[in-house]
């Protein structure tokens, strides 16, 4: 088979340049003799011979030739491909970045409500738990509200779309709706007091879901927060059925153990910390759902509080100076289980120690106190002293002016004078 940059060219023929798979095809139909016979030679490059000759089609191109021939690029021309390779590349990198910002502008679209199909979820939902707690909802509120329900046309998009709302009134008319909608809400509102809409809508929609750990809690984060609490739980079982898990003298004092068993007791600790967060964690937020007033946007806080209960417990268990008032030390796992329920508690003990090492860096409170007392006692006998010395002068001054011969009603204001600055308490 030849290779060439250049080659001769009969006059009104038509030449063909391929690539691998119209090639493999025409080798796998014994048809390249027809392709020859229309095209008198085709050119492949180099790289679709050496793609051929992996395929395993070395004997057909050599039965090809010399009809079939190798083109070398020159370094020119492989730049100009390259560049052209890069050029579309990058053109179909753009156009598959504008579509996904596009689906990602749908989506959000399609996740945000407007007012007024917020305010319809929501009425709808309150209406229902009203009804079926045995609340008393007004007549006309059901009918407006079922009107309102049905004023939604839907247009059914694609699979994987959702619905989307056609308008049927114009824009005065959707006002007088929007004002309704909102009075209607306001007074299912006041109805499900204290539930909340966003709860009582949150609750709505997960019962209408399916799933596999739906036993496990009605909205997301109870589910999640109980499986965490089963981890905890597992894992304690489990640890504890080890040998080296005992209530012999010092068997938790971490100073004295290493390596694997030190390890072990401490993951112990650190499930009976998940317990207790876990427990407190639950027990809050079952009250706030069997009110319907769970809040989904503290979800984060339940997380952080659950953290910090884990973080509490070991410190309370293995960190914090605490009298045994036991023999047995098998009192620290409970420590770390009490330490997980209120976190508040190991801030405040953290917090009191804090002030007592900080009391021997400042000394003695009622020390501190008496040399303060001391200070402002030299400080009243300093300006005392300055005062009976001012007031010696002032009467040296007047004994001087009565050798001089002044008046007797001079000398009357001068002493009163006098007599008015030592009686002044000021």
């Amino acid at each position: 088979m030849m290779q060439s940059n250049s080659f001769t060219k009969i006059p009104g023929a038509t030449y063909a340049i391929s690539n691998t798979g119209p090639l493999i095809s025409a080798f796998q139909s014994n048809s390249f003799e027809l392709i020859t016979k229309v095209f008198p030679t085709v050119f492949i490059s180099t790289v679709c011979m050496a793609e051929l000759e992996d395929h395993g089609w070395k004997d057909e191109i050599q039965a090809a030739s010399p009809q079939l021939i190798v083109m070398k690029l020159t370094s020119n021309e492989e730049n100009r491909g390259r560049c052209v390779k890069t050029s579309k590349y990058e053109e179909k990198e753009k156009v598959a970045e504008t579509k996904n910002k596009e689906e990602n502008m749908e989506s959000n679209c399609k996740d945000s409500l407007s007012v007024r199909e917020q305010l319809i979820e929501e009425s709808t939902a309150m209406a229902k738990y009203a009804l079926t707690s045995g609340l008393a909802v007004p007549n006309d509120i059901v009918e407006n509200l079922e009107a309102f329900s049905h004023q939604k046309i839907t247009v059914t998009g694609p699979e994987g779309e959702s619905a989307k709302e056609k308008p049927v009134q114009d824009q005065s008319q959707g006002k007088s709706d929007i004002r309704e909608l909102n009075t209607i809400h306001a007074k299912l509102t006041r109805i499900v007091e204290p539930a909340k809409p966003r709860t009582i809508l949150l609750l709505d929609k997960e019962g209408r879901k399916k799933g596999l750990f739906k036993f496990l809690g009605p909205v997301p984060f109870i589910r999640r927060m109980i499986l965490a609490a089963l981890i905890c739980l597992v894992l304690f079982i489990i640890i504890s059925l080890s040998p080296i898990i005992n209530d012999e003298k010092d068997a938790w004092d971490m100073f004295k153990h290493h390596g694997f068993e030190l390890l072990l007791k401490e993951f112990f600790l650190l499930c009976a910390a998940g317990l207790g967060a876990s427990f407190t964690a639950l027990f809050r937020a079952n009250r706030y759902i069997a009110a319907c007033t769970f809040d989904p946007k503290y979800e984060s806080s339940y997380w952080v509080r659950f953290t910090l209960g884990i973080i509490a417990g070991m410190i309370l268990a293995t960190l914090i100076p605490i009298e045994k008032s036991v023999e047995s030390d098998f009192a620290k796992p409970l420590l770390a289980m009490l330490g997980g329920f209120s976190a508040d508690v190991v801030y405040r003990i953290i917090e009191r120690l804090v002030e007592t090492v900080a009391s021997f860096v400042r000394g003695d409170p009622q020390m501190q106190l008496e040399s303060q007392t001391q200070e402002i006692k030299a400080k009243a006998a300093e300006d005392e002293a300055k005062k009976s010395f001012q007031l010696a002068s002032d009467l040296m001054k007047v004994q001087d002016q009565i050798g001089t011969g002044m008046k007797t009603e001079e000398i009357k204001k001068k002493i009163g004078a006098l007599i008015g600055k030592l009686t002044d308490t000021d």
